[in-house]
């Protein structure tokens, strides 16, 4: 056989046809396919993410809604004790049901109505409102007797003395700074948090504060008169308890001997007027609670309280007023805003000679009501 040139050999190629050629539309179409599916889903993802998005808000608007309504309810609750306090306060400052009262919240506003069930007993209905929400309490309160000893001097603010004080015997306490020269006054020193201070004290008690003490009611009973320019001395009758009530006027003075008869002498003084106590002698054959003072807080600066040159049996309650004392000698209670003492003065205070039994308003029971 006759070989053929290597010129002439020719390696088989594999063959192309027309059905094993590229298609470029195809793989355009395939691209776009793609491209499409990609797009497709970045929608769908974000569409997914802004679904997830709107549920947290709603979400997150309905938790706010919801604390915001607990905190409605929780301050028209709280609205509503405080009515249920102020109605205590009133009785125990000699208001007697049925009667009625009410204030204004930050967000709202509470009522509340006190009406007598028998001569030991009330039922007190108060109710309060917080922007939407309202809440309602009844409560059952009776009279009751509170066996304590009683604060020798009390004072809101601060107790002051450049000098030495003397003999102060019993409980001492203030929401502020104690200072004093000598001694330390009272066998003990009650400071209320945050704010009670006393440098010098050897053992002070820290007591949880601030202390609070609610403003003297004027009562709305059956009253004796008093004068613009009031002078009690002699001998003054108490009418058995009947308050007397110095509202207006200039000032009421104690002076000289004055002895109390038909006791105990209840006098409220209102918040212009002075009251003051100078070269007298108070009461000193009676108990203390034969002379009770009940003193309004000032609005200005001009109306003044202070003692001088005096002795007295007393229980004096001024939670607002600015007391200053130069020569004083006190048995019995005294509670004011503040208390100084005048430079080189001595005071002496002392306790009730008994532990006091004070009838005062207490709880019994209480409860959430549907609001009226």
């Amino acid at each position: 056989m006759t070989g053929l040139s290597s010129g002439s050999r020719r390696a088989k190629q594999p063959s192309v046809g027309p059905h094993s050629r590229p298609n470029r539309a195809q793989a355009a179409h395939s691209e776009s396919v793609a491209e499409h599916g990609s797009v497709m889903m970045a929608i769908l993802i974000i569409m997914v993410i802004t679904l997830l998005g709107a549920a947290a808000m709603t979400a997150s608007q309905s938790s706010l809604r919801v604390a915001r309504i607990d905190n409605e309810r929780a301050t028209a609750l709280a609205g509503a004790e405080r009515g249920l306090a102020e109605a205590l306060a009133r009785l125990d400052n000699g208001d007697r049901p049925p009667f009625r009262g009410g204030g204004s919240l930050a967000e709202g506003e509470f009522a509340y109505s006190v009406e007598l069930g028998n001569d030991q007993t009330a039922l007190v209905y108060a109710v309060a409102k917080a922007n939407q929400s309202k809440q309602a309490i009844e409560a059952t309160i009776a009279l009751t007797n509170v066996t304590e000893e009683p604060y020798t001097l009390l004072a809101q603010s601060f107790i002051v003395s450049d000098t030495n004080l003397g003999r102060v015997a019993g409980r001492v306490g203030t929401n502020g700074t104690l200072k004093f020269a000598g001694t330390a006054p009272g066998d003990i020193q009650e400071l209320f948090s945050p704010n009670g201070l006393c440098d010098a004290c050897p053992n002070p008690l820290i007591v949880p504060g601030p202390l609070t003490l609610p403003e003297p009611n004027i009562p709305r009973v059956e009253t004796q008169p008093c004068l613009d320019d009031q002078l009690l001395t002699g001998q003054v009758d108490g009418k058995s308890g009947i308050p007397m009530v110095c509202i207006g006027g200039v000032r009421t003075t104690f002076r000289d001997d004055v002895t109390i008869v038909n006791p105990p002498l209840i006098l409220y003084v209102g918040p212009n007027r002075d009251l003051r106590m100078t070269l007298a002698s108070v009461n000193m054959s009676g108990d203390p609670d034969d002379l009770q003072i009940y003193v309004q807080s000032k609005p200005t600066s001009n109306a003044l309280f202070y003692f001088a040159d005096t002795k007295a049996r007393a229980t004096i309650y001024a939670p607002g007023r600015s007391v200053e004392a130069d020569q004083f000698d006190l048995t019995g209670t005294l509670t004011v805003g503040s208390f100084t003492t005048a430079p080189g003065t001595q005071v002496n205070l002392r306790p009730p000679p008994a532990i006091q039994v004070i009838a005062s308003w207490q709880v019994i029971s209480w409860k959430v009501v549907p609001p009226a």
